[in-house]
């Protein structure tokens, strides 16, 4: 009985992210809204930490953040966004960065195991909507 070859897969090739990407991929989501603002990544003033966090911010865990949300009332204008970590875009949702910025303050001064278990709360609960 002769045996089958089996097929090889092809390994994917894992592009790595850049910030040229990273805008592009924002600018798409930008255009999907209706706006016409584009942006360049050459030109954007991205900072080195997260706002919130001060996570160390690169292309792959960078996220465009409306400083007041779309659902309340924001634009899709530069003076509106600000560049955070994804974790702290995922638990902010749609409070705005003062909001957010008092409930992280509020949680550091909790414990660990308290302020991490809030964290996840917040997050399921925005998936969910």
């Amino acid at each position: 009985m002769a045996k089958k070859k089996r097929k090889r897969k092809k390994k994917r090739k894992v592009i790595p992210m850049t910030w040229a990407r990273k805008v592009s991929n924002w600018n798409s989501g930008i255009k999907k809204r209706g706006s016409d603002l584009r942006l360049d990544y050459k030109t954007l003033d991205i900072p080195e930490k997260c706002t919130y966090c001060e996570v160390k911010l690169v292309p792959r865990n960078t996220s465009l953040d409306h400083n007041l949300p779309i659902q309340r009332g924001g634009k899709d204008s530069m003076s509106n966004y600000r560049f955070i970590c994804f974790p702290c875009n995922r638990s902010k949702g749609t409070l705005t960065g003062e909001e957010y910025l008092n409930l992280v303050i509020v949680l550091n001064s909790l414990g660990k195991y308290t302020r991490n278990l809030i964290l996840r709360k917040l997050r399921s609960a925005w998936r969910i909507r």
